[in-house]
C-alpha cells in the first residue's frame, strides 16, 4: 500500500520539516537531506503507518485521516506528545506543495480553473462566480499576485454598476434582468509559459507554448508561442526562438 511512495513529514505546525520514501525492504530514504535518525524504518500494521528509530525504537504512530487517487494524509504523535502529520504521495514531483493542483484546489473543483501537470502558483481569478473558465497547460511557472479577469462588466446594459450580482445587499426579490457580466470563450494558456509577477490576463486570451509574460503586463490580446510580451497594453519585446521555422518544430516535438 505505501511500499515506494514519497513522503512530506512535518510537525503539525509545519516546522522540521523533511522529504523522504518508503522503500520495500521497510527502511527510509531520505530525499533533499540526512533526515533524522527518529525515522529510519516504517511499517504498515492495522491500518497504522508507524516510524521506528536508527536503533529500531518506535517513534510515531499514524492514522489517515483521508485518501484520494495519488495522495493520502496522515496525523499521528511522536512519542505520544508531540503532534506530527506526513502527506503521502505516489510520485516524487508531488511533493512540491506549491503546485497549482493544490493551492488553487477550491478553484478545480469549482469548474474555473483546469491546470496541467507540475505547474506551480497561486494565480487569482477575478469574478469567476459567473461561469468563466481559465485552462492552464503543463509546466507553467505562475508568479505571485497574478490575476485572470474570467468576466466584465456588461456595457451595454444602462449601468455597468453589477446590480444583479450585489441583489442580495439591496432587495429580498430577484431583479428581473439577466447577468450583469459578460462572458468570452475561455482563457487558455500553454505548456511552459512563465507569467511574471503582477501580470493581469483579460479574459478569452490565448497564450501559447513557451510564451514569458512579463511582470505587470496587461495581456489584452492572444500571444503567439515563445513570444516574450511585456507592458500596457503586452506588446511583443521578441521571442525566446527566433526562428519561425524552429519554433515550428518545437511545438511539433515538445508538447
Amino acid at each position: 500500500m505505501l511500499s515506494g511512495k514519497f513522503c512530506l513529514f512535518s510537525h503539525k505546525n509545519k516546522q522540521h520539516q523533511r522529504y523522504f520514501q518508503f522503500l520495500p525492504d521497510g527502511q527510509i530514504r531520505d530525499i533533499g537531506g540526512t533526515g533524522h535518525d527518529n525515522e529510519r524504518f516504517w511499517e504498515l500494521e492495522d491500518q497504522k503507518l508507524k516510524l521506528y528509530s536508527k536503533s529500531e525504537q518506535l517513534t510515531a504512530v499514524f492514522e489517515c485521516c483521508y485518501e484520494e487517487v495519488g495522495h493520502s494524509y496522515w496525523e499521528g504523535l511522536h512519542q505520544e506528545t508531540i503532534p506530527l502529520e506526513i502527506r503521502i504521495y505516489d510520485s516524487r514531483p508531488d511533493l512540491f506543495d506549491y503546485l497549482t493542483k493544490y493551492t488553487c484546489r477550491y478553484l478545480i473543483d469549482y469548474g474555473a480553473l483546469i491546470v496541467g501537470k507540475h505547474t506551480y502558483g497561486i494565480p487569482q481569478l477575478i469574478d469567476y462566480d459567473h461561469g468563466g473558465q481559465v485552462i492552464i497547460g503543463d509546466y507553467c511557472s505562475i508568479g505571485h499576485n497574478v490575476q485572470f479577469i474570467t468576466a466584465n462588466h456588461d456595457l451595454e446594459l444602462i449601468t455597468t454598476y453589477p446590480f444583479k450580482s450585489l441583489e442580495v445587499f439591496y432587495t429580498d426579490e430577484s431583479l428581473q434582468m439577466t447577468d450583469d457580466h459578460i462572458l468570452k470563450s475561455p482563457t487558455r494558456v500553454g505548456n511552459d509559459v512563465w507569467i511574471g509577477n503582477n501580470a493581469q490576463i483579460m479574459a478569452g486570451v490565448t497564450i501559447g507554448d513557451g510564451a514569458v509574460i512579463g511582470a505587470g503586463a496587461l495581456v489584452t490580446k492572444d500571444v503567439e508561442p515563445y513570444a516574450v510580451v511585456g507592458g500596457n497594453p503586452a506588446k511583443v519585446i521578441r521571442y525566446r526562438i527566433a526562428d519561425p521555422i524552429f519554433r515550428a518544430q518545437m511545438l511539433e516535438i515538445a508538447w
